[in-house]
């Protein structure tokens, strides 16, 4: 699903005019979250909960009459993304570890080191997530596909480098 998460925005901004553009944006969300679930390995009444949420989030939307339905998902992902990076306690269940696991071994300096660059993520995730909550009521749809499209990747990648940065630079004890 990794490519599929990629392609989410493209495909949104590409059909943003289709007369079927809240059905597919709806059922390309409810994938990616419903694979966001699975692959979290939680336990099987949390991801059960977590489904059992999401429908009845997505219902209440639709049932309500609300446009915003679209909206929700960049929303629900960069908020799970924030919970993911604040919920790590230790070094070795931080996101930003698992990737880099094979490369850096039982280095205990560079785990701390990663580990405290999460910092960055839960500070950038926050801004975006709250971002995109104001833009979920506040804004038309064409202003919230450019943030949600563009802006927040740039936003994700500067987080990207951020860390990168910073552990390069802790790692070499500048700072």
């Amino acid at each position: 699903m990794p490519s599929l998460t990629l392609l989410y925005p493209a495909v949104i901004f590409l059909l943003r005019d289709s007369p079927y553009f809240m059905a597919i944006a709806l059922n390309l969300g409810g994938l990616l979250i419903l694979d966001l679930l699975y692959r979290l390995k939680l336990p099987r009444r949390f991801q059960v909960a977590g489904i059992v949420g999401l429908l009845l989030l997505v219902g209440s939307v639709v049932w309500t009459g609300v446009q915003n339905v679209v909206r929700l998902y960049p929303f629900i992902m960069s908020g799970s993304m924030l919970l993911l990076f604040a919920a790590a306690k230790d070094p070795k269940s931080n996101p930003m570890i698992g990737p880099l696991r094979n490369r850096i071994g039982e280095d205990k300096v560079m785990l701390s080191h990663l580990h405290r660059a999460k910092w960055i993520w839960i500070v950038g995730l926050s801004i975006n997530t709250a971002v995109l909550g104001v833009f979920l009521f506040a804004f038309p749809l064409q202003v919230w596909i450019l943030y949600a499209s563009f802006y927040s990747y740039i936003l994700l990648a500067s987080l990207f480098v951020l860390s990168v940065a910073y552990v390069a630079l802790a790692r070499r004890n500048i700072l």
